[in-house]
């Protein structure tokens, strides 16, 4: 018997230690989650990334399974990323590839948790999209605004969208949306010609929009991509949901053993 464990963060998945999970309530730093599951399981354990996990689940199950490479992009809490590349997770030399909501490559001037400025999932995760899309309505659609949501209370994506596609995707919201998310737009373009692959798949909390999420995505990357790529790169919604990690762990946890063996 084997056990697959995920965590999020920058997990140094030889060792099993979660080096740095900012965005869990109080941080784990470099937390032996192997050997206290392994002490809890009496079982060999074995730990990935969640969004790796995740990545895996649908490379094997779900979104991925034609394909051989692709981007998966985890929008929820954070950004997570994952990258297959010719049927193989690529982790980088410490486990910590894939962590694409890092970096401080943006001007936001933001505090992440990760300690970093200028992160882009300060901006374009699920939970940080609807404070910064009433900010930008109240600006520059301030009746828009006062007419649809001045009276709504814990706006969340799921509503959001809702109300996007009741009222037939105004202009005013589209074009709010595609503001907010065009860093994520300039990452997700960066990696498309850096890597070459022949899917992106966008899942997490924040895919839960559905179509209307992956048409913006599309409309918004369209124009930072060449002509090379224009036609070639499919985008796609994760089929699994909250499966996926736990089928991505399994097969990991196979899979390493049989290396090991």
């Amino acid at each position: 018997m084997l056990v697959g464990i995920t965590a999020p963060g920058f997990v140094d998945h030889n060792k099993g230690i979660v080096v740095m999970a900012p965005n869990i309530e109080n941080g784990w730093f470099n937390y032996d989650l192997k050997t206290e599951a392994e002490f809890l399981f009496k079982k060999p354990v074995y730990v990935i990334n969640d969004v790796n996990a995740a990545a895996l689940g649908e490379y094997r199950k779900g979104s991925g399974l034609v394909y051989k490479s692709g981007l998966f992009y985890w929008l929820g809490t954070g950004i997570g990323g994952a990258i297959i590349c010719d049927g193989k997770l690529i982790s980088g030399s410490h486990g910590f590839a894939g962590e694409f909501g890092h970096g401080g490559s943006n001007n936001h001037n933001l505090k992440c948790n990760c300690g970093l400025n200028n992160c882009i999932e300060k901006v374009c995760s699920a939970t940080t999209i609807p404070n910064s899309l009433l900010t930008i309505l109240k600006n520059k659609y301030s009746e828009f605004y006062n007419k649809h949501f001045s009276n709504i209370k814990d706006l969340d994506m799921k509503l959001l969208f809702e109300i996007y596609n009741n009222l037939n995707k105004p202009i005013e919201l589209k074009n709010s949306l595609l503001e907010i998310y065009d860093e994520l737009f300039n990452h997700i373009s960066l990696l498309i010609h850096a890597l070459d692959p022949e899917v992106v798949v966008i899942g997490g909390g924040g895919s839960l929009a559905g179509n209307n999420l992956l048409e913006l995505f599309q409309l918004g990357i369209k124009n930072k991509l060449t002509d090379s790529y224009k036609d070639i790169v499919d985008f796609k919604l994760a089929l699994l949901k909250n499966d996926a990690g736990m089928i991505g762990a399994a097969f990991y946890a196979l899979e390493q053993s049989l290396k090991t063996n």
